[in-house]
């Protein structure tokens, strides 16, 4: 049976008055096959568990999974610890130009990602971890590109260029109905977007 699963669009912020109407429904997909044992599906890991939403990791648990990033062959492992999840104020997202309805609430979401065996670049990566309301209802952050914002920084690019061992601490905007209230949190990695890989229930 085919999910609905709606999908907030990143947009940069010269663009976001003129993309306001374009965030809506995002794609439909059917339900995911069971991965073969003898072919990991990509981006697999290869210890822990990295929970579902019929039975997502506890709130804050460490998650350990593998991307596959040019120039390595065998794939990255990396490290991601939830560490917040707090709402914010949709007036101070508006006046940093981005694209906030009234029927909108604002939150913030802290995580840290470590690099565990090769170098990362999670500026392509924190884009995949999206806020959930619920399995069929699913939002993208909006990107702030680094713009000085104390209640929710996101890190610099170069931040976000990780070397083995190193960790980095962002924080993301998400806009939610006010109707909705955050019960998960959801990294997709090399999985289609509507497919998580890691999935935490919020506290």
């Amino acid at each position: 049976m085919p999910i609905h699963r709606l999908l907030r669009a990143t947009v940069p912020l010269g663009l976001a008055t003129a993309l306001l109407t374009a965030c809506g429904p995002g794609d439909t997909h059917a339900d995911a096959p069971s991965p073969s044992a003898s072919k990991p599906t990509p981006g697999s890991s290869p210890s822990g568990p990295k929970g579902t939403f019929a039975d997502p990791l506890t709130w804050k648990a460490k998650a350990t999974t593998t991307v596959h990033q040019e120039p390595s062959k065998d794939g990255s492992q990396l490290s991601i610890s939830p560490v917040s999840v707090v709402k914010g104020d949709p007036a101070a997202v508006a006046r940093l130009g981005l694209p906030v309805m009234t029927s909108e609430m604002a939150y913030y979401v802290t995580t840290t990602y470590t690099a565990l065996n090769h170098s990362v670049n999670m500026d392509d990566y924190a884009r995949k971890l999206f806020l959930d309301s619920d399995p069929q209802h699913t939002y993208d952050h909006l990107a702030t590109w680094g713009t000085a914002f104390a209640p929710c920084q996101e890190a610099s690019y170069a931040a976000l260029s990780l070397k083995p061992g190193a960790s980095v601490t962002t924080c993301q905007v998400y806009l939610l109905p006010r109707d909705a209230k955050p019960a998960f949190l959801s990294f997709t990695g090399d999985q289609a977007a509507t497919t998580p890989e890691v999935v935490w229930k919020i506290d």
